[in-house]
Formats: structure tokens, sequence, C-alpha cells
């Protein structure tokens, strides 16, 4: 039977799949990076995440309606993609068209500017969320050319991702966005 598995579940399975188990601390030069401004699992700072809100800050509220409706959106276009993973080429099909959905999410999500009670909350979240889809593409990329061995780094390197994901979004009151399909 098929199942559809999310993103970090896709991971999970790789290891799996790939036959390691065991964790690797070195990072590869495609590894992800989780928050900004401080260290990831992988032992990395992230400092390159862009901060495009530029706006005036919304209200509580204003943002948790606006970034649902954000949230909600690409959430329904994650279910509608393929999600079954049964060998490790399997993530160019499966990781690449989800990168892409959680990019566009990211750059909507970036165009909104939090009140400033919800700031660090918020820029954890959208660290966050950027290095799930830096995330999947890289395991989408490494498995078209069949890099087993940096898509075991990049899994054994971004855990953290999802509970950091739904650990801030939920902090910064955005439900529908703490959910990672």
């Amino acid at each position: 039977m098929r199942t559809l598995l999310p993103p970090l579940a896709l991971a999970i399975a790789l290891l799996a799949l790939s036959g390691c188990g065991a964790s690797k601390s070195s990072t590869s030069s495609t590894g992800s990076t989780a928050t900004a401004g401080t260290t990831t699992a992988s032992g990395q700072t992230n400092s390159n995440v862009a901060h495009a809100n530029t706006g005036p800050a919304l209200s509580t509220a204003e943002l948790a309606i606006r970034a649902n409706a954000i949230c909600k959106r690409s959430n329904a276009r994650i279910a509608r993609t393929p999600g079954t993973v049964e060998k490790a080429s399997d993530y160019a099909r499966v990781g690449l068209p989800r990168a892409a959905i959680y990019r566009a999410t990211l750059a909507e999500l970036e165009k909104l500017t939090p009140p400033q009670s919800l700031a660090e909350a918020w820029q954890q979240m959208i660290a966050a969320r950027s290095a799930l889809a830096h995330t999947l593409a890289t395991l989408g990329a490494d498995a078209k050319i069949g890099d087993i061995k940096d898509m075991r780094v990049l899994v054994n390197s971004s855990g953290s991702i999802s509970p950091q994901i739904a650990a801030s979004a939920t902090k910064a009151g955005v439900t529908e966005c703490a959910k990672i399909d």
C-alpha cells in the first residue's frame, strides 16, 4: 500500500531504504540551516535567511489571519503533490515539487511584518521553513544524481526542522503554519 509521507518522514524513509541508521557529525556543502542567528543541529550558524518584511507591523490577529490563510493554501497544495517514497531516487519526484511550494509560501510569509511581541518567534518560523525548503530541494537534487552519501548527511543534520517550525509557529499564533505535511 502506498502512503503519503510528511517531509521528515520521507527523510527517515531514506535512511531505512539506504540501510544507514548511523549518525554522521560532519556536514556536506549542501547542508541546511534552521534558525536565523542560532546554531543548528549540525553545528552550523545560519546568517543567510532573507527578511523581506518591510511593511507596517500587523496586529497579532491580522498576522494570524493572513499567515494562516497562506499556510492553509500551501498545505492544500502539498497534499496534492506526490508523497510516496519507495526508493531513494523518489526524492527527486517528491522533494522538488514540495520545495517549490514551500519556497513560494515562504515568499508570501516574508512579506508580512509581525508585531514586535511576535518578531522573534516569527523569524524563527521563517528560518525553519526556509531550512525545510532547502532540505527538500537538496534531497531532490541529490536524488537526481544518485548522491546517497550527501542525502544521508543532510537527513542526519535536519532532524530538528519540523519541531522548530511547529514550536515557533505556535508561539507566533499561526497554527496552520505549524502543520508540516
